[in-house]
């Protein structure tokens, strides 16, 4: 069942929790364009080493959010302090998929950002490098919105950032996922001003073990030279290559990529 977090600002932050308690919390941090449901498939292989607790961000699934302008801080602060709620004031650990890893970056690239989080891992983090969003494709896909067609403004999103056939996209739309994705398209346009504005993080706490995650196979280019970005600018990354549909590991490939994060975070353990 889910409960309910409130930030420094005031937001209701929903969350579930599940796993072994006592140990280090595993947090879950989604993307863009979805909730924190989008984790299902994955939880229940981390469940049984992990205190998992996956949150809806701000603006997504069962949050809230403030009005006003969007700031990508605010979202970085949202999970430091849900880290530190979830470890007692320890440590936790963190896996942040596409955007939810792009926030966990800028937190792991931040002062004191080993006092909040020991282990990172993120999966494809977007950020602003040549070709990862092809140009255009943001006013396209606001456009689109603009007109009514949620449904397609989605299915343009998957198909000019990812990569993703049209067949491929045929069978998302036939999911449940679908409907979770098409609730939180008002959120994507500010991301996308954010992924198409700042530049990987030239630095990274050194006291963090951080793994950085890849589809092995097609896809977008651009999250590869993120990660080029980001190891050359850091000595404590590690990558790792995961199978399955470009993008969409966590729900065609998630028994082998959940040995991956099982190895990186390890056994369950005192925060």
């Amino acid at each position: 069942m889910a409960e309910t977090f409130l930030t420094s600002d005031g937001v209701g932050l929903a969350y579930v929790r599940t796993g072994r308690p006592g140990g280090r919390p595993l947090i879950l941090v989604h993307g863009g364009a979805t909730d924190s449901t989008c984790f299902d498939p994955l939880i229940p292989y981390l469940a049984g080493q992990h205190d998992v607790l996956a949150y809806d961000r701000r603006g997504h699934g069962a949050s809230g959010d403030v009005p006003g302008p969007y700031d990508v801080g605010r979202e970085v602060a949202d999970l430091a302090e849900l880290a530190a709620f979830a470890a007692g004031g320890g440590r936790a650990d963190v896996f942040g998929y596409s955007y939810g890893g792009s926030i966990a970056l800028l937190l792991a690239a931040g002062p004191g950002a080993s006092a909040a989080i020991g282990r990172l891992a993120v999966y494809e983090p977007p950020f602003a490098v040549d070709g990862l969003v092809p140009a255009g494709s943001r006013e396209r896909i606001t456009d689109l919105l603009a007109a009514g067609d949620a449904d397609e403004a989605l299915a343009e999103f998957i198909r000019l950032t990812f990569g993703l056939p049209d067949r491929v996209i045929a069978v998302m739309r036939r999911r449940p996922a679908w409907a979770a994705s098409l609730a939180a398209l008002p959120a994507l346009d500010r991301e996308l001003g954010v992924v198409t504005s700042v530049s990987p993080p030239g630095r990274l706490d050194p006291a963090l073990d951080v793994l950085f995650l890849l589809g092995d196979t097609g896809g977008n280019p651009g999250f590869a030279a993120v990660a080029a970005e980001v190891t050359a600018a850091a000595r404590n990354v590690t990558i790792g290559r995961v199978g399955g549909v470009p993008h969409l590991a966590i729900a065609t490939y998630t028994a082998p990529l959940a040995r991956l994060l099982i190895a990186h975070f390890g056994r369950d353990e005192p925060a």
